[in-house]
């Protein structure tokens, strides 16, 4: 979507001026656009303009303009909320690896959108196992295709504190299949515990199940 300047609204900014441009008076806009001259005055003022989509597009095509970004101005005139999401400039997304061998650098940039896929790296306060419009990831990391299965939910996050070093130091990033609920012995856990959302290790003894630090 081209850049969207902050004016009366997002349709007025794009049909308004090819509109003064191509029609001597907005009478005449109107009878060739089909439309009715108040509807053609709401438009370009910014107002609410109370059109369908189809309207928007057949404007759009008698104006050169491209259809599709017409109908998502419309939408966007008629949902403010939804406008900081398109109107807010856009950070570059940072990308880390994650290796299983930090020692491993056999990465081949040219084949790595075939190996690996990228995962959004987010806090550990934002793990619900979705990515909502308001914590739209900035950073993403790019894990090994092997490590999920096809069509699982997965985000990363940063370990904080030391309970799981030294597997696990302190700001490491891991990598959480929010799909894989099979519970092994000796198997890496995230699990939400008093609120707080905590990194543990499964561990089998007599009849019970126990999630502990690795740092004991």
């Amino acid at each position: 979507m081209k850049d969207i300047k902050k004016k009366s609204s997002f349709l007025a900014d794009y049909v308004k001026d090819v509109i003064d441009k191509k029609y001597r008076t907005r009478s005449l806009a109107a009878e060739d656009l089909g439309i009715d001259e108040s509807v053609l005055s709401r438009i370009c003022s910014g107002k609410r303009p109370g059109v369908s989509e189809s309207i928007v597009e057949g404007i759009c095509e008698k104006l050169g303009l491209d259809k599709a970004e017409g109908v998502l101005r419309l939408f966007l005139t008629k949902h403010s909320k939804i406008r900081q999401f398109f109107t807010n400039p856009r950070k570059p997304i940072l990308f880390r690896i994650l290796l299983p061998d930090s020692n491993d650098k056999t990465i081949n940039p040219e084949k790595i959108s075939k190996t690996h896929t990228p995962v959004p790296l987010v806090s550990s306060e934002a793990l619900d196992g979705f990515i909502s419009l308001k914590q739209r990831a900035a950073e993403h990391a790019l894990i090994p295709k092997n490590w999920l299965q096809e069509g699982h939910n997965a985000q990363c996050t940063r370990v904080k504190g030391d309970s799981m070093a030294p597997t696990l130091p302190d700001g490491s990033i891991v990598a959480i299949d929010f799909d894989s609920r099979t519970v092994q012995n000796g198997s890496i856990f995230l699990l939400k515990w008093k609120k707080k959302v905590v990194i543990r290790r499964t561990v089998f003894q007599d009849s019970y199940l126990l999630f502990c630090p690795d740092n004991v």
